[in-house]
Parts: structure tokens; C-alpha cells; sequence
């Protein structure tokens, strides 16, 4: 494992293989973000996140939205100090190229 920094993260940890030096996973957490997220500015740009007709469009497409009430109501409720993410990556391919249709060219909400 080898340790970092990116994008914030305070806590990076990446396992590369020693033979092949693939990159198998990768564990980081948010922890400024989430000090962000419980101060007043924080809370009020999750508000107005919460409350952008953008947003309401996306999540009447959900097979299983998530209650916006709710979380409008959880605004105000201390979050976790982090929010570990850990990406692990299986059935690597090497010397293969990657079809252009994997990858999308165009913004999101742009059809």
C-alpha cells in the first residue's frame, strides 16, 4: 500500500501489484468534505440542492427515489466525520483497446 493525497482526501491507500503494478484498489476518505457539509454554507448549499427542480426531475426517474422530505429534514442532523470510498477493480485487461462507446463525450443532463 502506498500512502497520499488527492483531492482533499486526507487518507489514501492504493494496492498495486508488485509484479505487475496494476492498481487493484483504492480506499480514500472525505474528510473535509464532510467538515464542510455540517457547517451553515454546507447546509445551505445541500438545501438548495435538495430543492433545484433539477434534481426533482432525476429522482421521479428512480426505480426507488429517495425521499426528499426526509432528507430535508436530515439537513440539520450532524453527519459522519468521514465518508470512506473504496474502489476495487476486478477482470483487468491489458493490450485490449477500450470501445469509444464505453465513455460518454457528452455532459450530464445532455442527451
Amino acid at each position: 500500500m502506498q500512502n497520499g493525497e488527492v483531492l482533499g482526501a486526507r487518507s489514501l491507500y492504493i494496492a498495486i501489484g508488485v509484479k505487475d503494478g496494476m492498481v487493484y484498489r483504492i480506499r480514500y476518505g472525505y474528510e473535509p468534505l464532510s467538515e464542510f457539509i455540517n457547517t451553515d454554507v454546507g447546509k445551505l448549499i445541500t438545501k438548495n440542492a435538495l430543492e433545484s427542480p433539477e434534481l426533482r426531475e432525476q429522482m421521479k426517474k428512480l426505480k426507488n427515489p429517495i425521499d426528499m422530505k426526509t432528507e430535508m429534514q436530515e439537513i440539520d442532523r450532524p453527519h459522519p466525520k468521514s465518508f470512506p470510498t473504496v474502489e476495487t477493480y476486478h477482470h483487468i485487461v491489458t493490450g485490449q483497446p477500450i470501445p469509444p462507446t464505453v465513455f460518454s463525450t457528452k455532459e450530464p443532463g445532455n442527451p
